[in-house]
């Protein structure tokens, strides 16, 4: 199976709202300090998710 290519999230805004999501990329401050240990799969997974749901919302407020 062939390697994915995830890219990581990170707009160096780095500003957390008070669920401790991050104002530029989406991702948990869990999810930030982790970011290198997880697996392609789980990076995958994450971007989808910040794609569905941070990039979205970010659409609506324009």
């Amino acid at each position: 199976m062939a390697k994915l290519k995830t890219k990581n999230p990170c707009t160096d805004v780095c500003k957390y709202d008070s669920d401790k999501v991050c104002k530029g990329c989406g991702r948990t401050r869990a999810e930030v300090k982790a970011w290198k240990s997880f697996s392609d799969e789980e990076k995958d997974a994450i971007n989808r998710r910040v794609r569905e749901t941070h990039l979205k919302g970010k659409d609506r407020k324009k």
